[in-house]
C-alpha cells in the first residue's frame, strides 16, 4: 500500500495525469419531428494535422429560430469511419431549402466546445461529402459563457450567440 501512495504521489509531483476526470460534454438536444432531411459527412481539423477525433466528441447544426434563440437541427457523435474518426451528421429541416445554420463541434480530449468555419445550404435528402471522403469544416476557438450560451471570438470582436441546448 505504501508503494501504491508513493508511487501516485511521484507521479502528480511530476504532473503525469493518474485518473483524468471525464469531460462535461454540451447538452446539444435534437427534437426532431421535422419533415426533411440531408447528412453531412465530415471530419473537423483544428490544424497542425490534428482533428477533433477522440470518442465522446460532437458535431451539432442549429438554425436561427429568433433574434436570440438557435435550435438543434441535428447532432451526432464520432465514428471509426473507413477515412479515419470522422462524423456522419442528419441535419433536419421543415422546409425544402434553408440557410443560415451554424454548427459547433465538442472535442472530448479537451472538453472544448469550437465554432465550425463552414456554412451549408439544406436542401432535401442532399448529401454532402461521403464515407470516404468527407468533408473537412475547420474549427475555431468558442468560449462556453455562464449562462450555457456560447460567446464566439474571432479577430478581435467578440459575438454572442445564445443556443437553446434543449428547445
Amino acid at each position: 500500500m505504501r508503494k501504491i501512495i508513493t508511487t501516485f504521489l511521484l507521479l502528480f509531483a511530476l504532473g503525469i495525469p493518474v485518473n483524468e476526470t471525464a469531460a462535461s460534454p454540451p447538452n446539444w438536444n435534437f427534437q426532431g419531428g421535422f419533415e426533411y432531411t440531408m447528412i453531412i459527412h465530415l471530419m473537423v481539423p483544428l490544424g497542425n494535422s490534428q482533428f477533433i477525433e477522440a470518442d465522446g466528441s460532437m458535431v451539432a447544426a442549429f438554425q436561427k429560430k429568433d433574434d436570440e434563440t438557435y435550435e438543434c437541427r441535428g447532432v451526432t457523435t464520432v465514428y471509426a469511419g473507413p477515412a479515419g474518426n470522422q462524423f456522419q451528421l442528419t441535419v433536419a429541416s421543415n422546409q425544402s431549402g434553408e440557410s443560415g445554420f451554424v454548427m459547433k463541434a465538442y472535442d472530448a480530449a479537451t472538453d472544448q466546445i469550437y465554432d465550425i468555419q463552414a456554412s451549408f445550404e439544406f436542401k432535401i435528402d442532399d448529401v454532402i461529402g461521403t464515407i470516404s471522403v468527407p468533408i473537412e469544416y475547420p474549427a475555431k476557438t468558442v468560449l462556453v459563457d455562464d449562462d450555457d450560451g456560447v460567446s464566439v471570438t474571432e479577430g478581435g470582436t467578440e459575438d454572442s450567440y445564445t443556443i437553446a441546448l434543449n428547445a
